[in-house]
């Protein structure tokens, strides 16, 4: 069926992690994903690590809205015991 298709299989070898997971073997003369991301965004002018900011930027305002949490619940424990 792939003959007639024209269509070309080629294998790899792959050295199993774990029962759903493993590493390809290695792949000659091939773009990573990293790779086609970083050339990609670089044509569109988006910046490469634009996830791991926002990232950045959300966990810093949760932190910070849990710290003041946590203050408020201590200063209102502080001020039940006095």
């Amino acid at each position: 069926m792939t003959f007639v298709s024209c269509c070309r299989i080629q294998r790899f070898s792959v050295i199993p992690l774990s029962t759903n997971s493993g590493l390809i073997g290695w792949v000659p003369h091939c773009d990573t994903i990293h790779s086609l991301i970083r050339d990609f965004r670089d044509k569109k002018k988006i910046l490469l690590n634009i996830e791991h900011r926002i990232m950045l930027r959300v966990r810093g305002s949760e932190l910070r809205s849990r710290m003041r949490e946590y203050i408020s619940k201590r200063e209102y424990f502080l001020k039940v015991q006095t």
